[in-house]
């Protein structure tokens, strides 16, 4: 092609044909203009169709991410029914001596916790490259928006309510109670005096039914929200 253009504008200079090798001129200026033009059309529509699949990759990320903390959100859901199960014998004085001798772990009804968290990494990567592609459907959107920024921030909340309650609850203790300050709870087994203050401790009871209301009760509400979110974004 680009030979035959040469002969062409060869044949022209040899004829002296001024008027007609502008026209030329002009013509194939045009050409490369247009050419141009239609290359850096094709390379658009290639980086938006990479735009393109890079959302779809990325929103299957996100589906299979919630699919995970979906899993992980029951199991997250058991261990507090558990937790509530046991916190409701204790406020209602049904478990024995022989029950903590059994399961030493009753003694971390209180500051113990069953967390979760919401996998974002897809959902971020999406927000990198969606102001830049055609992608119309705004619910799904607002949906993922709300879902991670809102509940993300109060699943945040409610883990650092475990917490809080677990550090104030073993710092009463361990001022309060010598049993408690002598002994590594992690190693040493249930003695008499710390049984006694499990079953017959009033403050330790009232701090059982705060605990179970507070942490525990708002966090099975909200799980169960969370459970229902993700069943209808996925």
């Amino acid at each position: 092609m680009l030979r035959f253009f040469r002969t062409i504008r060869k044949n022209l200079i040899e004829e002296d044909n001024v008027r007609k090798y502008l026209l030329y001129a002009i013509g194939e200026i045009l050409l490369v203009v247009i050419g141009i033009l239609i290359a850096l059309q094709i390379n658009n529509w290639n980086e938006e169709q990479k735009r393109e699949l890079k959302v779809n990759q990325y929103l299957v990320q996100i589906q299979n991410e919630l699919l995970n903390d979906l899993g992980t959100l029951e199991e997250v859901i058991k261990r507090l029914e558990f937790l509530d199960n046991y916190m409701e014998k204790v406020i209602k004085n049904q478990l024995t001596k022989s029950d903590y001798k059994e399961n030493p772990s009753l003694r971390f009804l209180i500051g113990s916790s069953a967390t979760s968290n919401i996998t974002d990494e897809g959902f971020k990567r999406l927000l990198e490259v969606i102001d830049e592609t055609n992608f119309s459907d705004e619910k799904v959107l607002l949906d993922l928006k709300k879902f991670y920024v809102q509940y993300k921030k109060q699943l945040e909340t409610i883990n650092n309510t475990f917490l809080s309650y677990g550090h104030d609850r073993n710092n009463r203790v361990y001022e309060n109670f010598d049993w408690a300050s002598t002994q590594d709870p992690l190693i040493n087994k249930l003695g008499d005096e710390e049984i006694e203050f499990l079953l017959n401790n009033p403050i330790y009871k009232n701090s059982v039914v705060r605990y179970r209301g507070i942490a525990i009760g708002n966090a099975l509400q909200f799980y169960h929200l969370l459970q229902m979110e993700i069943a209808s974004i996925y």
